[in-house]
């Protein structure tokens, strides 16, 4: 019998592949429907709760699903927020009035917990847009450009910047609060189901899903991840193309 009881897996280069209208393959589907209620199948993304929503119930994941980089917790079956972690409305700003040089699209994100939906989704900037926000996006950086980036904005002590690969090209990059990591939005789930990190197993592609190792005992690279994550990892799994993911989940669900 398998020791791990949880496999928690990013979407996006993972699950299904990197593309906006990317759907699960039908060796994932029937995987997760094989071994749901016995491994618990939690997945872990960047995406927004209405990008979200219909991938999980593609999949059929009745598990939480932690969402916005880590900053949101959902119950992907009655949709409702289980979890929510803001920016700092002077962070939002500061991070705006950095940003409001930039040619690349800025995305303004943020979730309504009381109703479980999207309440803000701008693209632009403005300034006026300070509360409420989980996290603030900015496409298309390239791989000179993001290291100075991140160095400015995380002078500020609530932010944290990531990066995951973007559906267009280069980096898509998620500013967040420091406390709104994969890792920490993994931690209170596995908390909450009574499952400690070492029986916990986690998949994922891009720089970003370090923190969604840093939750786990076992560390599983896709074979399309990034060349720093497969050096953080205990197993490389078969690319997303050829589903690692449902390959992972056969191995090792029980």
């Amino acid at each position: 019998m398998s020791k791990y009881r949880a496999i928690v897996f990013d979407l996006d280069g993972t699950a299904i592949l990197n593309a906006h209208d990317a759907a699960a393959s039908q060796r994932l589907i029937d995987a997760v429907t094989k071994y749901r209620g016995r491994t618990r199948l939690i997945a872990a993304t960047g995406r927004t709760l209405f990008e979200t929503l219909p991938i999980a119930k593609a999949l059929g994941l009745t598990d939480p699903c932690i969402i916005m980089g880590g900053a949101v917790t959902i119950d992907p079956v009655t949709e409702t927020v289980l979890a929510h972690t803001t920016l700092p409305p002077a962070s939002v700003e500061a991070v705006l009035d950095h940003l409001k040089s930039w040619p690349n699209h800025v995305y303004v994100r943020g979730e309504n917990a009381a109703a479980g939906h999207i309440d803000k989704a701008i693209i632009g900037q403005d300034a006026g847009l300070k509360h409420n926000v989980d996290m603030v996006c900015i496409d298309q950086i390239t791989d000179h450009e993001f290291p100075a980036l991140k160095a400015e904005l995380e002078r500020h002590p609530k932010i944290l910047v990531t990066s995951a690969p973007s559906w267009n090209s280069g980096h898509f990059v998620i500013i967040s609060h420091r406390d709104a990591t994969k890792e920490h939005a993994i931690a209170g789930v596995l908390q909450g189901l009574n499952i400690p990190p070492a029986a916990a197993i986690g998949v994922g592609d891009g720089d970003n899903d370090l923190h969604l190792f840093a939750a786990v005992g076992l560390k599983v690279a896709m074979g399309n991840a990034t060349p720093t994550l497969k050096a953080a990892a205990d197993i490389i799994a078969p690319g997303v193309e050829d589903d690692g993911l449902a390959y992972i989940i056969e191995q090792y669900a029980t």
